[in-house]
């Protein structure tokens, strides 16, 4: 497996429904990725209006959440039979499933 060499990670996090406010920078161990995964560092998601009615309480969503689902990124580690190359820009849909706040390696 090729990964870089941080092992943290910042992300704009939503703990709780409420005002703008409540949105935080949460640091947080990268995961590793697994067979056929990837882990991307992002540089860019798109926050659409669903995004703000959850961090609202308007729409439901598990929380703690990381707003923002298509994103474009570079890969930064790879795992066993992933597709992708570290350091390779991309855009990606990360997975809706219980990964802890958005923190997901992305089937390759």
């Amino acid at each position: 497996m090729t990964q870089d060499l941080d092992d943290r990670d910042n992300a704009g996090e939503v703990t709780r429904a409420g005002a703008l406010q409540v949105l935080q920078v949460q640091t947080a161990p990268v995961p590793v990725p697994g067979r056929g995964q990837l882990v991307v560092r992002m540089q860019a998601a798109g926050v659409a209006f669903g995004d703000v009615t959850q961090r609202q309480g308007r729409n439901p969503g598990k929380l703690p959440a990381v707003l923002g689902y298509d994103v474009v990124g570079t890969v930064r580690a790879v795992g066993p039979r992933g597709r992708g190359g570290h350091g390779e820009t991309l855009t990606a849909k990360p997975p809706l499933d219980d990964s802890p706040a958005g923190r997901c390696p992305i089937d390759s």
